[in-house]
């Protein structure tokens, strides 16, 4: 359920109230083993019920040309949240009992069932820095979210510690271009059992250009897009 309201010319008002369930996941239920990716023992529960959750979330937007800015704050209450713990055991691969640098041991975590409460923030906004026959746009972006375990009073695992984003795009005709970053901060709040990481910063180039979808009844014809044909 949702509502809208323009307030005035460019500014609008929305809120949504929903209701939601999920059934687990195949891997939640029955994950057994190594996760190399991760490097975590991965234990799933086939007793798992339901997720079940709901969710509130309010937000303020305003758009003038290519200039805009919207904010959207949350708050999500959730029955049987499913998350991945970490219990403190050690196991080798054979899933036998072991410990921490023997065997190449590696962490066991356990799919669970919590009382949990998401509230959050997040905004985004573009600014127009060039109007002409090239264009330049500063486009900003931050979210941040607090989770907790209801049952315990700790934190969630695996959560996204707050990010904050910027990046220059610029467009002439079918050629574009941007350069931006991503900071994620530092994630001091974890549960006991899980570790602390610091922050770190993605910087990002790239160039663009339209390439159409091309065939052609002649084996040797060239692409468009090639360089040189």
């Amino acid at each position: 359920m949702g509502s809208l309201w323009n307030v005035a010319p460019g500014w609008k008002l929305t809120s949504h109230l929903a209701y939601t369930e999920r059934e687990p996941k195949d891997y939640e239920l029955f994950a057994n083993g190594p996760h190399l990716a991760t490097a975590a023992y991965e234990v799933g529960n086939a007793n798992l019920n339901k997720e079940k959750s709901g969710n509130l979330d309010v937000g303020a937007a305003w758009k003038a040309g290519a200039n805009r800015f919207s904010v959207n704050g949350y708050v999500s209450r959730f029955q049987h949240y499913i998350g991945l713990n970490r219990t403190g055991v050690w196991r080798e691969r054979d899933g036998a009992v072991g410990s921490e640098g023997v065997n190449d041991a590696l962490p066991e975590f356990k799919y669970q069932q919590v009382r949990a409460r998401f509230v959050g923030l997040e905004s985004s906004g573009n600014v127009r820095l060039l109007q002409g026959a090239s264009t330049l746009d500063l486009a900003l972006r931050g979210d941040v979210v607090r989770a907790t375990n209801q049952d315990s009073g700790q934190a969630l695992p695996r959560i996204a510690p707050w990010r904050v984003g910027s990046t220059l795009l610029w467009g002439s005709g079918a050629w574009g271009a941007n350069f931006g970053f991503d900071h994620s901060g530092a994630q001091n709040r974890v549960p006991e059992t899980d570790r602390a990481t610091a922050a770190y910063t993605l910087w990002n180039l790239a160039g663009t250009y339209p390439c159409p979808f091309y065939t052609s009844d002649a084996a040797d014809a060239p692409h468009p897009c090639l360089l040189g044909s």
